[in-house]
């Protein structure tokens, strides 16, 4: 919503009676968090509003203020990300956030963790049976396929990471780390940072780590933890833009002590002692029903064995009416600490695999329940108020850019039918994709002269002022733009066409337009022997319109096959200018012998236009020749008299011929007598 400022009231510490120091604490920690997550935010004035004669509140906040403000002062390099306060949200199951990324620690197995990824210590062998840890309780539970997999490959060198599927597991894939020796929390580091990495490049969301080098490698609980922070403090100073969760699972609990003195440590906070979730709703629920003082209270020790996803509460009254009010109590208090909500968007029915995977890890980040119902538009969230909150905004923010995505799709789609950009390669161009065709055309259109655009992982820079493309080592290649609105476009592998220019002549050169070049020579060379001087490409964008459309009506009369024909016109020098000019114009004195009507001649055979009596030698002793696209449709022998080709029934003197020939069949001779029916494509230097 792009707010500026908010203000808030002590929440909970009137009807519900939180405690207030708590309150505070809660309060000065999420702020704090929120904006370590969110540096971008526009966010910047919050405030704690209390009631003036509440002064257990005020004083309560007081306090906690008093404590920031002489706490220790963590000075960060420059560059360098820090971590929000820790947040406890049940016992053991601790979270921090440092840049974009989420790092949770729990307890559990790691063989039944569902993230994308699970990461291990292995050895450069992969062979995951060498010992009892982690890795060969993944073998165990995944299955023979890892075992399979992990054999294709070969002896690995120390620091590698190598991702293999992940059997039978949850997870999509296992990322084997072979560690360096000897082992230090430095090497170990750069092993966990080059894994997260990896991760990175295979778009992996959310992976899972259990307590490495913790077994085997001998490293204590918080050396191990202190080393995992400190490579995801590094990693998040990257910028990562697929990863978003990285867990720790600890199968051994009495660990979880030791790691969460690290995480407060880098936190800036002191290791708490106070209650833990249970705890805190359980003197929650105590105070509402009146059991229980507003003095200080001792904590009821954690029985280490409670199943911290169940609690069993079981409660005894002096009479119905008061049970029935402790009753009401608790289910308002679970009602207040648990919540249904349902997101309805028309979006929901494009979500992708990757757009799920995406869910999947707010899941797992937030302890909520997502169901996704794409056949109704519809998904069903299940937690903890604040929770569904958090999951709330990031799923409306995937489902906004879904949209806008969708939008750009179609957009770019309606672009492409109208205007399409295109880049060379060799001889031809080749379309943009059309998303990147889009963004090219607007910045043309913004009158930019230069932008930037990715494609398949690399960058180039567009200009718009000489039209071309290029990639990071400066390698340059020509772009051109195709506007089908205005009527039939020049050949594909025209050169950008000089705005200043009506008529542009190209020179081919063997080394730049190798295969058009191959082209033109080998049907000279074919039946000619002379030596071949210079091959130009003659651009005449309005000559060559005309003649597109004349070759549109003949293949619409004729139907498409073989309307369209490359024949020789020899010439003398004198002539080029105005053919590349004016086409190719049977008025012209130049035309001699005119067997066949009076008309513009062409030869199949490159030898015959080479005669001097077409091609004679110009002052410097050059002759010339033009290789011209013709439209011959069909044909029949021509006579020396006509002036246009004869009609094919005498029944109907209006439907005539195409050209007429020599001789039929295989005709050497074609002669046209509309000018728009040939275009002199390539002019031909020889001796």
């Amino acid at each position: 919503m792009n707010m500026t400022s908010i203000a808030f009231a002590a929440i909970g510490t009137g009807t519900l009676r939180f405690p207030r120091d708590q309150v505070a604490e809660i309060y000065f920690d999420e702020v704090i968090a929120y904006s370590q997550r969110n540096p971008s935010t526009k966010m910047k004035d919050v405030r704690f509003v209390l009631h003036d004669k509440d002064s257990l509140t005020v004083q309560a906040f007081n306090v906690e203020l008093q404590k920031r403000l002489k706490g220790t002062v963590r000075i960060s390099s420059p560059g360098t990300t820090t971590f929000s306060p820790v947040v406890e949200r049940k016992p053991d199951h601790l979270e921090t956030n440092v840049g974009p990324l989420c790092f949770q620690v729990q307890p559990g197995d790691i063989t039944e963790e569902s993230t994308e990824a699970i990461a291990i210590i292995s050895n450069n062998s992969l062979d995951l049976s060498v010992g009892q840890g982690a890795g060969a309780a993944i073998l165990q539970r995944g299955g023979d396929s890892i075992r399979d997999e992990c054999t294709m490959y070969g002896p690995q060198a120390p620091g590698s990471i190598v991702v293999t599927k992940a059997g039978r597991l949850n997870a999509n894939y296992l990322f084997h780390i072979v560690p360096v020796e000897p082992l230090t929390a430095k090497s170990m580091k750069a092993c966990l940072l080059t894994c997260l990495q990896e991760a990175e490049k295979k778009r992996v969301t959310s992976i899972s780590f259990p307590a490495i080098g913790t077994g085997i490698l001998g490293m204590s609980a918080k050396s191990a933890a202190n080393t995992m922070l400190s490579a995801v403090r590094t990693f998040s100073d990257q910028q990562p833009a697929h990863i978003q969760l990285i867990k720790m699972t600890i199968f051994q609990v009495d660990m979880i002590k030791d790691v969460r003195s690290a995480m407060y440590e880098v936190s800036g906070q002191k290791t708490p002692t106070e209650p833990g979730m249970l705890q805190k709703f359980a003197k929650s629920v105590a105070r509402r029903i009146g059991l229980g003082g507003t003095g200080e209270s001792s904590t009821t020790p954690e029985t280490p064995e409670a199943d911290s996803r169940k609690l069993d509460l079981v409660i005894f009254a002096g009479c119905e009416r008061d049970l029935h009010h402790a009753t009401e109590a608790v289910k308002e208090v679970i009602a207040d600490n648990f919540s249904q909500r349902i997101i309805k968007n028309e979006v929901i029915r494009n979500l992708g695999k990757e757009d799920m995977r995406k869910i999947h890890t707010l899941e797992l980040r937030y302890a909520v329940e997502a169901t996704v119902e794409k056949e109704v538009d519809r998904i069903e969230l299940r937690g903890q108020p604040e929770d569904i909150l958090s999951v709330m905004g990031d799923i409306h923010e995937l489902l906004d850019k879904i949209k806008t995505d969708e939008h750009e799709r179609i957009r770019a789609q309606v672009v492409s039918k109208d205007i399409q950009w295109k880049y060379k390669i060799g001889d031809t161009f080749v379309e943009y994709e059309s998303h990147l065709n889009a963004q090219i055309e607007l910045a043309y259109h913004q009158r930019r002269k230069t932008m930037t655009i990715h494609q398949d992982g690399e960058q180039y820079k567009i200009s718009f002022v000489d039209m071309t493309e290029e990639d990071e080592n400066g390698q340059r290649t020509d772009i051109k733009r195709i506007d089908s609105r205005k009527g039939l476009q020049p050949p594909d592998y025209w050169d950008p066409q000089p705005q200043d220019k009506k008529m542009h002549i190209v020179e081919l050169k063997p080394s730049t337009h190798a295969q058009e070049y191959k082209k033109v020579s080998d049907l000279f060379s074919g039946t000619c022997s002379n030596r071949i001087l210079k091959l130009e490409r003659i651009q005449n964008p309005a000559l060559y319109g005309l003649y597109a459309i004349q070759r549109q009506k003949m293949d619409e009369v004729n139907g498409l096959g073989s309307n369209e024909k490359l024949l020789f016109h020899g010439t003398a020098e004198d002539n080029c200018n105005a053919i590349n000019h004016k086409g190719f114009n049977r008025s012209y004195g130049w035309q001699k012998n005119n067997l066949y009507g009076k008309g513009v001649y062409f030869a199949a055979q490159a030898d015959y236009s080479a005669r001097s009596q077409f091609s004679p030698p110009g002052p410097t002793g050059h002759r010339h020749m033009y290789l011209a696209r013709v439209l011959v449709g069909e044909y029949t022998v021509g006579r020396p008299d006509i002036l246009e080709p004869p009609a094919k029934h005498r029944t109907d003197l209006t439907d005539t011929y195409d050209s007429v020939v020599d001789q039929i069949p295989n005709p050497e001779i074609f002669v046209v007598f509309q000018d728009p029916q040939c275009y002199p494509e390539y002019l031909i230097t020889f001796q």
